[in-house]
C-alpha cells in the first residue's frame, strides 16, 4: 500500500514538472477599485393640507408644474395642498429603486380623530427640481434614475377624505417612509 501512495504522489510531480518544462505561466493579479457614493437624503419632503372643508374629498396630484393647482375640488377656491420635494443623491446616471411605507389614516392625537388617507397613480412623483412631472404610483416600488450630477427629486401626495363631521380645530398628521437602493447594474 505505501508504494502506491508513493507512485501516486511521483506521479502528480512529474505531471506538474512537465507542464512547466513545456512553457513558462504567470499569475495576472485583478485589482477592483470601488468609488461609489452612498444613496443620503438632502432634502426631507412634506405635504401640507390647509383650508380643506369638511365633507369633501379631495384628490391631489404630486405633479409640482401644477404648482397651488393640484387639489380637486376647490370649493372655496381657498383649498391647497402645498407639497416639498424629497432630494436623493448618490452615484450619477445610477438607478434606484424607492418604496414607501405609507400611512392609511391622518390622526389628531389631541382630538381622537382620524380621517383615510389614499393613493393612485398620481400620488407621486419625480423629475428634475420643482419639475416632477414622471408620475407613479407609490404603493408600488419604482425604479428611478438619478441624474448627471446624481440627484433625484420625488414628491408624495395623497387623496383625502374630510368627513362632515370633522372637527375644524383637528390637525391631522401622519408619516410615510421612503426607501431608496441601488438596483445594480
Amino acid at each position: 500500500m505505501k508504494s502506491f501512495i508513493v507512485m501516486l504522489v511521483a506521479l502528480v510531480v512529474l505531471s506538474t514538472t512537465s507542464v512547466m518544462a513545456d512553457g513558462i505561466s504567470t499569475v495576472i493579479p485583478y485589482l477592483v477599485s470601488l468609488s461609489g457614493v452612498p444613496i443620503a437624503y438632502t432634502a426631507t419632503g412634506s405635504i401640507t393640507y390647509t383650508l380643506l372643508v369638511p365633507g369633501n374629498s379631495y384628490k391631489v396630484s404630486a405633479d409640482a408644474t401644477l404648482g397651488t393647482n393640484n387639489i380637486t375640488p376647490l370649493t372655496r377656491a381657498l383649498e391647497l395642498a402645498t407639497i416639498v420635494e424629497t432630494n436623493v443623491t448618490g452615484d450619477f446616471g445610477a438607478n434606484i429603486l424607492v418604496t414607501f411605507t405609507l400611512p392609511s389614516i391622518l390622526q389628531d392625537h389631541a382630538l381622537g380623530v382620524n380621517i383615510p388617507i389614499t393613493y393612485g397613480p398620481y400620488s407621486a412623483a419625480w423629475g428634475l427640481t420643482t419639475a416632477e412631472t414622471n408620475l407613479f404610483d407609490p404603493r408600488t416600488p419604482t425604479v428611478i434614475p438619478l441624474d448627471a450630477t446624481g440627484n433625484a427629486f420625488i414628491t408624495l401626495a395623497g387623496d383625502v377624505a374630510i368627513p362632515r363631521s370633522a372637527p375644524t380645530a383637528a390637525i391631522y398628521a401622519g408619516n410615510a417612509i421612503i426607501s431608496v437602493d441601488y438596483t445594480g447594474l
